[in-house]
């Protein structure tokens, strides 16, 4: 087996502490919520709103494998996730998105599969266009 693709390390750092720093403002919100109402009212929602995405992504991050794509060579398939075998010949299109944030291009992000069954999207891939390549290299020279 051959690893393509890897998760994205540090990733889970990042969101765990902004996980923490919601939570914390949530807890300062409520220990002073009896001196100005308004303003601690807004500071609590948006800590709410802030644990909310947060553990939904730190969720998503520790369900995706380190190990993120595998190719077999002597099956001519691709395991993706852990458990989702797809082979080459099945898939119809390939592409990648990369992470974004204020102008800023990073090189980790999503890889999208799609095969005449299924749509798979693996999140959180280091150099994510790279991976892709590879894989629609696979595609054309083993599909």
């Amino acid at each position: 087996m051959e690893i393509l693709a890897r998760k994205k390390k540090g990733l889970g750092l990042l969101y765990t502490f902004t996980l923490l720093m919601g939570l914390i403002l949530f807890s300062l919100s409520l220990l002073e919520s009896n001196k100005n109402g308004v303003l601690l009212l807004f500071l609590s929602i948006a800590a709410l709103v802030l644990i909310v995405a947060s553990a939904v992504i730190v969720t998503q991050y520790l369900l995706t494998p380190n190990n993120a794509i595998l190719y077999n060579e002597s099956e001519n398939a691709l395991y993706v996730n852990r458990n989702a075998r797809i082979y080459i010949n099945e898939i119809i299109d390939l592409s990648y998105t990369r992470a974004t944030a204020r102008g800023i291009q990073y090189k980790w992000g999503t890889v999208t599969i799609i095969t005449n069954k299924k749509r798979y999207v693996v999140r959180y891939v280091a150099n994510c266009e790279a991976v892709c390549k590879k894989l629609i290299d696979l595609k054309y020279t083993r599909g």
